[in-house]
This record gives C-alpha cells, sequence and structure tokens, in this order.
C-alpha cells in the first residue's frame, strides 16, 4: 500500500504543479482525506525512501 501512497503523492506533484517537498506537504495538510494515509510520519517516510523519485518530479515541475 505504500506505493499507492507514493503514487498518490507524485500525482499530486505533477497535478498541481508542486515545487518543492514544502508545497507538497503544504498540499497534503490540507487535502489528506484524498490520500490513503493521513499521518504526516507515513508522509515522510514515503519521501525519505523515495527521494530519487521526487526528486526527478520536482526537477521537471523547476523546468517547466
Amino acid at each position: 500500500m505504500t506505493g499507492k501512497f507514493k503514487n498518490e503523492l507524485l500525482t499530486a506533484i505533477a497535478d498541481n504543479d508542486l515545487k518543492n517537498v514544502i508545497q507538497l506537504r503544504r498540499y497534503f495538510e490540507n487535502h489528506s482525506d484524498e490520500f490513503t494515509f493521513k499521518n504526516i510520519t507515513r508522509f515522510h517516510q514515503t519521501i525519505s525512501n523515495n527521494v530519487d523519485a521526487f526528486s526527478l518530479y520536482f526537477e521537471g515541475n523547476l523546468q517547466n
């Protein structure tokens, strides 16, 4: 299920043109009801475990 949460976060980055993890965190806090997991601990674990994937998405949005 963690993979699903990662995909939800990556989709949020792409769909909302989020530029960094601070914007993603704010989005998550304001829309947590839309995600598989609702707590910030799982958010941090998922980001930490998938830094490469998240970096690619953020860099892609910065280039736009």
